[in-house]
C-alpha cells in the first residue's frame, strides 16, 4: 500500500483542531457551570417548566451551538413560560455573577431572566423557593440579548439553582446559551463599568 503524505491530511487536522478548541473555549475561565454552551448535549440542565428542550446548531451566541426550547401555558400566571435550570455547587456567603444570552426564534416576543435559588444541599431537586437575584432583558428576533445579576449566597448555601427563564402572552420559542456563573469579580471582564471589587493599590 502506497504511503500517503502527512500534509494531504493537514488542512483536515487543522481543521478538526480548530472546531474542538471553539468547542471547549466556549465555558470561560471561572465559569462554574460545566455545560455552559451546549456545544455537544443539554446534559446537566433539567426542563422545570418547557416540553421541549434540544441543543441546535441553527444559532449560537459562541461556538457552534445553542439551547432552544419551547413554551408551556401556566393557567396560574395566565402566561407561556420556558424555563429550564441547571445546579451547580457554591460556596456560603459569597457574591455570584449570574447571565446568559437569549435570542427569540419565532412567535410572541418574551421578557427573558436569569435566576438563581441557593438551597442548603448539594442536589437541586425539588426547590420550591428561594434568593431571587435576576435582571431581565426583553429580547427580540434580531440579536442575542444578555441577562444578569448578582446573587449572594447566604450561610447556609451548599448549591444553587441556576434558572433561565421566559414569558409572554403567546407562545414563543426561544434559544438561550453562554450561562455563566462565578464569583462576582469574574462576571463582564469589566464590561459593565463596575469596578466595586477592584483595588488601585499596588502589593
Amino acid at each position: 500500500m502506497p504511503e500517503i503524505p502527512l500534509h494531504r491530511f493537514r488542512p483536515a487536522l487543522l481543521a478538526c483542531l480548530a472546531a474542538t478548541s471553539t468547542a471547549l473555549a466556549q465555558c470561560e475561565a471561572g465559569n462554574l457551570i460545566s455545560n455552559c454552551g451546549f456545544e455537544v448535549d443539554t446534559a446537566g440542565w433539567t426542563t422545570t417548566w418547557v416540553d421541549s428542550l434540544v441543543r441546535t446548531t441553527s444559532a449560537a451566541h459562541g461556538g457552534i451551538a445553542s439551547a432552544e426550547t419551547d413554551a408551556r401555558f401556566s393557567a396560574t400566571s395566565n402566561l407561556f413560560l420556558s424555563q429550564i435550570t441547571t445546579c451547580v455547587p457554591v460556596n456560603p456567603e459569597t457574591n455570584y455573577g449570574v447571565q446568559t444570552f437569549f435570542k427569540l426564534v419565532s412567535g410572541a416576543i418574551p421578557s427573558c431572566s436569569v435566576g438563581t435559588v441557593f438551597i442548603d444541599a448539594l442536589k437541586c431537586a425539588g426547590f420550591l423557593v428561594g434568593n431571587q437575584s435576576t435582571l431581565p432583558a426583553a429580547i427580540d428576533d434580531q440579536s442575542w440579548t444578555r441577562a444578569s445579576g448578582i446573587a449572594a449566597s447566604p450561610a447556609d448555601a451548599l448549591s444553587v439553582a441556576v434558572i433561565l427563564t421566559c414569558q409572554a402572552s403567546l407562545d414563543f420559542l426561544v434559544r438561550q446559551d453562554d450561562a455563566f456563573l462565578a464569583p462576582a469579580i469574574f462576571l463582564d471582564g469589566f464590561e459593565s463599568s463596575d469596578l466595586s471589587e477592584w483595588s488601585s493599590s499596588s502589593p
